[in-house]
């Protein structure tokens, strides 16, 4: 009964060990499971917006560079229209006469000479529309509203990417929220088909159990007689079992007196062999401290041929950074020449760009000394005028002054005189008071066209200025060079 018991304990004690084996495997499958999903997803999401971000570069590359090559298009279009039109132009200068070829130099000498003042105008229109910018409080005002607008668009731009950020956000941690609770679900029913799965086996364990329990009945039951026969053939065994030790001791005394014999003999073989061993090994160490010595001399010359060889490369090293110090000052020589050169070709730009300022400064000075000259003569005429007109009143007073003792015909050429100079001089006053009044006229009407150019140009800027609001900053500040 002892050994059903024990047997029966054996089997659950195995059952368990197994269910122990399969739960931690189990739990490993769904450990491994819930990793693989969380990097699934993690890779995926990581995974589409380096997708998403490849794209957004592959298309601005892609536009950028279907930009830079219409550019290039159309330069290599204008580039050989214009040679074409050289070409042609070539192509009938070999037909041409003497005549049409000055009348043609002279046209392209009128055409560049008409291209460099257009070119100077622009210039001076283009410096003369920043003056009056810095000048002008209304469109100062106007390009303090433009930067104020394009402030605003910034910060609402900003606005707009936070809270599409936000909204992004909020969409990914539904989309994390859905994962977890599928993956949580999953999990429920999982482990609800495990404990299922695990019943089944337990109700399978037990009738197996029963099953065994009974067959380990029968065989308890059928061990017990086949014990009783076995004890029986056991007793006429060792009645048997003793006869034959009391020959097998006999034979064994024999046999260890032989074996005692063998063990003598061995032992003398075995110092005969252990003498000439001995021997053989002297022999040997002898043989090794010879090679020894030999081989000492060898590591020594083996060492000296590599220290030599490490002197060797290290002057080669030596000499290959000497050349390369070499070489990079020379390289370092050649790029200050170029930078050099380029910085003299851009000190040279700027001096022509000064240049072409000066001359539009000058060419404004001449104009405006041009002008003065014209006035201070008008003044000057106007002066001497006034300055004369004394001397001939009182020469008139003289005349009218005059003794009595002239004739009747001097009389009259004297009034005549008199009349003739009075009416010069009502001519000189009239003709004084009309340029006055001109004068007034057209420092008037000057002031009127100046005002309505102004207001024209103010108009015309604030609507380019309208028309641009919020789109970029302007390119110049708001104070500039005044010419004087």
């Amino acid at each position: 009964m002892s050994s059903s018991g024990r047997g029966g304990a054996g089997v659950v004690e195995r059952r368990r060990r197994e269910e122990d084996v399969l739960e931690q495997y189990r739990a490993s499958a769904r450990s491994e499971f819930k990793l693989k999903t969380m990097a699934q997803w993690e890779q995926q999401t990581h995974a589409s917006i380096q997708r998403n971000q490849i794209t957004r570069i592959a298309e601005g590359i892609r536009d950028a560079h279907q930009e830079r090559l219409e550019r290039r298009r159309g330069a290599l279009v204008a580039l050989l229209a214009a040679d074409d039109a050289v070409l042609k132009k070539e192509l009938n200068a070999l037909r041409e006469t003497p005549q049409e070829r000055r009348q043609r130099l002279r046209d392209r000498a009128a055409q560049i000479r008409a291209d460099k003042d257009r070119a100077i105008g622009a210039y001076i229109q283009e410096q003369l529309r920043r003056q009056f910018r810095a000048s002008s409080d209304d469109l100062r005002l106007t390009e303090g509203k433009n930067i104020a607008l394009i402030c605003e668009r910034e910060r609402r731009q900003q606005l707009e990417l936070k809270q599409l950020a936000k909204a992004a956000e909020e969409i990914e941690k539904r989309k994390w929220d859905a994962a977890w609770e599928a993956d949580r679900q999953a999990k429920i029913r999982h482990e609800e088909q495990e404990a299922a799965e695990r019943n089944r086996i337990n109700e399978m364990t037990y009738d197996q159990i029963d099953k065994q329990v009974a067959a380990l009945r029968d065989h308890r039951e059928m061990l017990r007689q086949q014990r009783e026969k076995e004890t029986a053939d056991r007793l006429l065994a060792m009645k048997l079992d003793a006869e034959k030790d009391v020959e097998d001791h006999k034979r064994r005394q024999e046999e260890a007196a032989r074996r005692r014999m063998d063990v003598q003999q061995f032992n003398a073989d075995l110092r005969a062999r252990k003498e000439a061993e001995r021997a053989a090994e002297e022999q040997e160490q002898a043989v090794l401290l010879a090679m020894q010595d030999d081989d000492a001399a060898r590591v020594q010359a083996m060492e000296k041929e590599e220290k030599q060889r490490l002197v060797k490369d290290m002057q080669q090293y030596l000499a290959y950074r000497e050349a390369e110090k070499a070489r990079a000052a020379n390289e370092e020589t050649q790029l200050e020449a170029l930078r050099q050169a380029e910085l003299a070709k851009v000190a040279q730009k700027q001096d022509l760009v000064w240049q072409k300022e000066q001359l539009a400064r000058d060419k404004l000075m001449k104009e405006v000394l041009e002008s003065r000259h014209m006035q201070l003569l008008e003044k000057d005429e106007r002066l001497r005028r006034e300055k004369h007109a004394p001397w001939q009143n009182e020469g008139l007073l003289n005349q009218l002054q005059g003794d009595g003792s002239s004739s009747a015909d001097d009389e009259a050429e004297k009034k005549r005189k008199m009349a003739e100079t009075l009416r010069h001089q009502m001519e000189d006053n009239r003709y004084r008071r009309e340029m006055d009044r001109a004068e007034r006229f057209y420092e008037m009407r000057a002031a009127q066209l100046a005002e309505q150019r102004f207001q024209e140009q103010l108009q015309k800027e604030i609507e380019h200025d309208q028309a641009n609001l919020g789109k970029s900053l302007p390119s110049y500040g708001l104070k500039q060079m005044v010419w004087n």
